[in-house]
């Protein structure tokens, strides 16, 4: 490799690096903008890290237990110091958005995991496009920006919360970790990312779909029922630790929702919809299988949308968005004539695939 090449490889990584930085602050911005009591009236956010808020919010209690947590690291005195510390430089309007007065380092704690689960969801969509499509290096470092500036989509309606980014990343990387089948790694975050928020039991309706043809079936059944044993438990510690809050586990919106879906959509809306779904079924049959399942869990969550969320908070397709966004990818890069990615299953059939990189959940031989 000669030392023009080698210049070039670092240029090429440090602006990447700092396109991806600043696509993720700007991200981050935009989402805070509106977002700066990181809860609602029902759920403040001091609340959720004292364990007091209602359900079924308290039950999303990752973040919130770290935020605790690190706050608590700190002397009462050493804590009032870093509050002040904090209300004396922090931007005046978040003051004005009802931070709570002697809780500026909570405040600051969680927007900080925040941002990291952010950055976290780039880096694991950049491994997970580089294995499914083995991309040209300036592609492969630009499709997480891509998909990182899409996120203010999902800022348009409704409330958003401080679990939000953290399930993105840790559905993104649980995804990664389930295809490579690097069970050593997946089976310690599944558990945190349920405490985290309990939909990342998805990840076992997409397992049982997904290995049902390619796996032996006691160890299938075996991971199956460890996959849904965990959720049962860390559910059912959740449930007992805030046994004493009110509300209900589940809240019903059905009679709302149905309303909503009766009412005439704008026409914008429908042409999104329309240009979403050519993007992911152009050339369906010839994109990761394993992509494919995954598109299925888009059935369970409208489900529960319909049920128990309410219809027009896109928010709650995070866990789907990288499935969705990797399965456009072949398709958007297509239409912009700009590559097509090195997959022998676009051109071909799931075996060459399979032959060229190795089988799904292995990493790719040859390389």
């Amino acid at each position: 490799m000669t030392n023009r090449t080698t210049l070039l490889k670092t240029l090429r990584s440090c602006f990447t690096l700092g396109l991806s930085l600043l696509s993720a602050t700007l991200v981050f911005l935009i989402w805070i903008h509106g977002h700066e009591r990181l809860g609602f009236d029902r759920a403040p956010f001091m609340e959720m890290v004292n364990g007091s808020a209602p359900r079924p919010f308290v039950h999303r209690a990752l973040i919130p237990s770290l935020v605790r947590l690190g706050a608590g690291l700190l002397s009462r005195e050493g804590k009032g110091s870093v509050d002040t510390w904090i209300d004396r430089f922090v931007s005046a309007r978040i003051l004005r958005q009802e931070w709570s007065g002697g809780h500026e380092l909570e405040h600051c704690l969680a927007l900080a995991l925040i941002f990291l689960s952010l950055l976290g969801f780039m880096a694991v969509l950049r491994w997970m496009a580089q294995g499914f499509y083995h991309p040209s290096p300036w592609i492969r470092e630009l499709l997480p920006v891509a998909a990182v500036s899409i996120l203010p989509v999902f800022f348009l309606a409704g409330t958003h919360f401080v679990y939000d980014f953290p399930a993105l990343f840790f559905f993104t990387l649980l995804l990664a970790l389930l295809w490579r089948q690097r069970w050593g790694w997946f089976y310690p975050l599944y558990a945190v990312a349920l405490l985290n928020k309990e939909t990342t039991l998805f990840l076992a309706l997409l397992f049982a779909l997904h290995f049902f043809s390619r796996m032996p079936r006691r160890r299938y059944f075996a991971h199956l029922l460890a996959m849904v044993g965990l959720f049962v438990l860390v559910k059912a510690g959740l449930t007992l630790a805030f046994a004493g809050n009110p509300g209900p586990l589940l809240e019903n919106h059905l009679r709302e929702n149905l309303f909503t879906l009766l009412t005439p959509f704008p026409l914008w809306r429908l042409l999104d919809v329309a240009l979403v779904l050519l993007l992911l079924f152009q050339g369906f049959r010839k994109k990761p299988e394993f992509l494919r399942h995954g598109l299925f869990l888009v059935v369970p969550i409208f489900l529960l949308q319909l049920f128990f969320g309410v219809i027009g908070e896109i928010r709650v397709y995070y866990e789907v968005y990288p499935i969705l966004f990797l399965l456009a990818v072949p398709s958007a890069l297509a239409f912009l004539g700009m590559e097509t990615p090195r997959l022998p299953g676009l051109s071909g059939s799931p075996e060459g695939q399979e032959a060229a990189y190795g089988p799904e959940g292995a990493e790719p031989r040859g390389r």
